[in-house]
């Protein structure tokens, strides 16, 4: 007969070995070679593309043919994008630039403005400055809120 605290002890040691037998690693898949397609592609692993890691071109074989992509163009164009996209907030950014004045009789002027253009939005703040009875000073500045797009400006005004 075994001791009772001799069977726990045994059951934890058999749950131990069982929990940690089904831990081991999964089977890797390791990079196979594409030839296909000619000398220096590969498939990227657990899929059926291949990858010429030399150039950069990925190629799939399909029931319809070859499909034939270049990542460095895609590089390209998704830089292309993105400029497209700041483009876009400059604008926002540009209306969101005020013009303050300096009202009559005053010495400063603040302005404040809030500019949205396909979609992207800008804010904008400026002030103004009078320097005497002919000049008075603005500048503004205004940053875009989807990439950080920043814009600035200064002006000079004279009157007579």
């Amino acid at each position: 007969m075994v001791p009772v605290y001799l069977r726990s002890i045994l059951l934890g040691i058999c749950a131990v070995t069982l929990a940690s037998a089904s831990g081991y690693a999964a089977p890797v898949e390791y990079v196979r070679v594409c030839d296909i397609f000619g000398a220096g592609f590969y498939y990227v692993p657990g899929t059926e593309t291949c990858l010429n890691a030399a150039t950069g071109q990925t190629r799939i074989a399909t029931a319809g043919g070859t499909i034939v992509a270049d990542s460095a163009l895609k590089a390209e164009i998704d830089q292309a994008m993105e400029d497209a996209q700041r483009a876009l907030e400059g604008v926002a950014v540009a209306l969101a630039m005020p013009t303050a004045r300096v009202a009559s009789g005053k010495t400063y002027g603040a302005a404040f403005n809030l500019a949205v253009f396909e979609g992207k939005v800008a804010v904008g703040a400026g002030a103004a400055m009078k320097i005497d009875d002919t000049f008075s000073l603005d500048g503004a500045a205004a940053i875009g809120l989807q990439h950080g797009t920043v814009g600035v400006k200064l002006g000079l005004t004279g009157r007579w």
